[in-house]
């Protein structure tokens, strides 16, 4: 029983004494990231393993986060020519909508124009046709008041 009790102190002691160690080491660590835990006390086969493991999965994950990122880069690259090809039909249909309502416009003045001067005629046909009629209507009364 003493035995375990003295083996749980020393255990213990041996945490504490890591735990300090670990903060230090976490500490440097914060302070200058750069340098790597192993640096600040000699590792052990199976820190080395760790530290080796953490930094293939690190490495995994930076070269998994890098694919991403170009995919990304690569979707936005080609979202954005998607909408700029979008963007210079819509400004040709607008230029050619621009171009129709110019000739429609150019259109409606001529056929108001048509439309005042067939109008001018319209009056001026009315008033031949008046001045026909009363000519024959003259030369009618003219002929009725000879042949009395």
């Amino acid at each position: 029983k003493d035995e375990k009790e003295g083996d749980a102190r020393k255990s213990a002691g041996k945490d504490d004494a890591n735990d300090e160690y670990s903060l230090a080491a976490k500490a440097k660590a914060k302070a200058h990231p750069r340098e790597s835990l192993a640096a600040a006390a000699p590792a052990t086969s199976f820190e080395e393993a760790e530290n080796a493991t953490v930094h293939a999965g690190l490495k995994h994950e930076r070269a998994y986060l890098v694919t991403k990122r170009r995919q990304t880069v690569a979707s936005f690259d080609a979202t954005l020519r998607a909408m700029r090809r979008e963007k210079a039909d819509v400004e040709y249909e607008l230029k050619v909508a621009e171009m129709k309502q110019l000739t429609l416009n150019r259109e409606l003045i001529m056929l108001k124009k048509f439309e005042q001067k067939e109008n001018e005629l319209d009056g001026r046909l009315e008033e031949s046709i008046q001045a026909h009629a009363d000519l024959c209507n003259d030369i009618e009364r003219r002929e009725e008041e000879l042949h009395l």
